[in-house]
């Protein structure tokens, strides 16, 4: 399971902890973030892998790997779409998920500059 733009890991946590999957994947490009996710979370090392690295050439690097990616808030709000979805499509295995919630209103404003100036 892999969280895309996982920020400082708090819901990659919650899955490792209480859920218990295989393992979680935090991906995240913050060098802050990622810091804080270590010093917070370091001792799930077993359940929890804290990577620090741009989501989309990190998915293209693991492919095939993954059964759910998922991102709450996180990569699929922030980065560039026609880098991303490929990557995680790339990433997924057959019948995989990529599961994700956005601020509509922040992408519905990205989208309006994006036309405006695209």
């Amino acid at each position: 399971m892999g969280a895309l733009g996982a920020g400082a890991a708090r819901h990659a946590v919650h899955l490792a902890v209480h859920h218990q999957p295989v393992r979680v994947i935090a991906i995240d490009a913050s060098p802050a973030q990622h810091a804080m996710a270590g010093d917070l979370y370091g001792h799930l090392a077993s359940r929890l892998r804290l990577v620090h690295s741009d989501v989309a050439r990190y998915l293209h690097a693991t492919a095939g790997t993954y059964d759910v990616l998922y991102s709450v808030f996180g990569a699929v709000d922030f980065a560039e779409p026609r880098g991303l979805l490929p990557a995680a499509a790339a990433a997924l295995r057959p019948g995989g998920r990529l599961v994700f919630s956005i601020d509509v209103a922040r992408c519905v404003h990205s989208l309006s500059l994006y036309q405006h100036h695209g």
